[in-house]
Formats: structure tokens, C-alpha cells, sequence
């Protein structure tokens, strides 16, 4: 099995160190967006939730207010 170092070290020999390390500085560039979107995705669902769970709570004071009088 072929890890991203070997894969580098044969860019390396066939393309040369500056451009492996350039392609690997996007990449890691690019993976660090990657990361970011999936952040302020899992953000918004967490923000879904916590409203969601605020409208029942809120449904079920009415409820219980309701049911006292």
C-alpha cells in the first residue's frame, strides 16, 4: 500500500521538489477550505437543532399554561 510520502517522493524524482512541495501546499490550501466549509456546516445544523429544540420547549410552556388555567 502506497502512502502520500511514497507518492510524493515519485513526484519528487519525476516533476521535482519545488512543484511537489508548490501541489502539496495547495492541496493542504485546499484542504484547509475543505475543513471551513464542513465547520460552517455543521455549525448551521447545530443552530437548526437548538431552535428547533427551543420551539418545542416553547410549545410545551404553552401547553402546560394553557392546562393550568
Amino acid at each position: 500500500m502506497t502512502t502520500i510520502f511514497d507518492q510524493a517522493d515519485e513526484l519528487m524524482r519525476g516533476v521535482g521538489k519545488e512543484e511537489v512541495m508548490r501541489m502539496l501546499k495547495e492541496q493542504v490550501r485546499k484542504n484547509g477550505e475543505i475543513i471551513v466549509e464542513l465547520t460552517k456546516q455543521v455549525l448551521a445544523i447545530k443552530k437548526k437543532k437548538a431552535k428547533r429544540r427551543r420551539r418545542e420547549q416553547d410549545r410545551k410552556q404553552v401547553k402546560r399554561d394553557y392546562e393550568k388555567r
